[in-house]
């Protein structure tokens, strides 16, 4: 995949993140960073992540009563199923509702592998839920999912425990 290509994704994101920005209510916003440990994906059709490989995220969240949306773009260095790829760029969009220290998600992904043996390449649209724990301090938050990636949600009841990936997180509110 050619550069041009990842800089207009990067600038669509970052527009994306300054309009949501300017329609935020009272509720505010928050910048999170965290560290995804990926598992090996069975559920997920032609992924470059295999069991063990980590990514790190940096997003935006847009705040309201009882959820918030979260716009974000992981980057992983390099990938179990991708041997030799530069790096693997995923951005996600997420609807997660908390209440509490709970929380449950859901979004949708793509992942876009750069180099590599198999050359550029990027997967299928696909979605993931996720469930854990956010625990505030202050302006701060700190969170813990579990995470179920998958291609198909008519397959949902094939879960398999391997394909649970973890994450760990931290967001600033403004």
């Amino acid at each position: 995949m050619n550069s041009t290509i990842h800089r207009s994704m990067v600038a669509a994101l970052a527009f994306a993140a300054l309009s949501a920005t300017a329609s935020a209510q009272s509720y505010g916003s928050a910048i999170s960073v965290g560290a995804r440990r990926h598992a090996r994906n069975a559920a997920v059709e032609n992924s470059p992540f295999g069991k063990g490989d980590y990514s790190g995220l940096i997003a935006f969240q847009l705040h309201d009563e009882g959820a918030y949306w979260r716009l974000g773009l992981g980057y992983a260095g390099e990938a179990e199923q991708a041997p030799g790829a530069d790096n693997v760029l995923t951005p996600q969009l997420h609807l997660v509702f908390h209440e509490r220290f709970l929380a449950i998600a859901v979004g949708v992904l793509k992942s876009f592998v750069n180099g590599g043996a198999g050359g550029d390449r990027d997967t299928k649209l696909y979605y993931d839920l996720q469930a854990g724990i956010e625990i505030p301090a202050g302006r701060f938050r700190v969170s813990a999912m579990a995470i179920y990636p998958f291609s198909d949600w008519g397959k949902l009841s094939k879960f398999s425990a391997d394909d649970v990936e973890y994450s760990a997180g931290v967001s600033f509110r403004f």
